[in-house]
């Protein structure tokens, strides 16, 4: 990441907040080799490179609304989609894609799968203010 001294960054993650496998039809079939990280596990990783986090926002519940109208969206076009590419655009496609946003839905809602959104903002750097008594980015 090229960020410079007392510069500003926001990472937007899905995740845990606990350490879970990432499901097998995500790594396969979905985002082949990713993975769905926990908030620690993004956190250790900010501070390895040196990144100073100042604000950590949960907006699950607007990714479960997202993921709603994706679906919905996903399905009243279907025919349209498949007849851009019938060979790319198979059954089993449809079957991958409707699963996927539907699963995201329930990880999202309250007392489903306890996926969050995680909105981070950090600097590269920090200095402490005292007038302010706050950490502060570097300029």
């Amino acid at each position: 990441m090229i960020l410079k001294l007392g510069g500003i960054g926001m990472i937007s993650t899905t995740g845990y907040i606990a350490r879970f496998s990432t499901e097998l039809l995500t790594i396969k079939h979905v985002f082949p080799g990713g993975s769905v990280p926990s908030l620690p596990c993004t956190l250790e990783l900010l501070d390895a490179y040196g990144l100073h986090v100042i604000d950590v926002e949960e907006l699950g519940w607007h990714y479960q609304r997202t993921a709603e109208q994706w679906l919905g969206n996903f399905e009243t076009r279907w025919p349209e989609i498949q007849a851009i590419d019938p060979e790319r655009f198979t059954e089993r496609f449809r079957r991958i894609w409707t699963y996927y946003p539907s699963g995201v839905i329930e990880g999202f809602r309250p007392g489903g799968g306890n996926l969050a959104l995680h909105h981070i903002t950090f600097t590269k750097g920090k200095v402490y203010d005292p007038k302010d008594r706050r950490f502060i980015s570097m300029r």
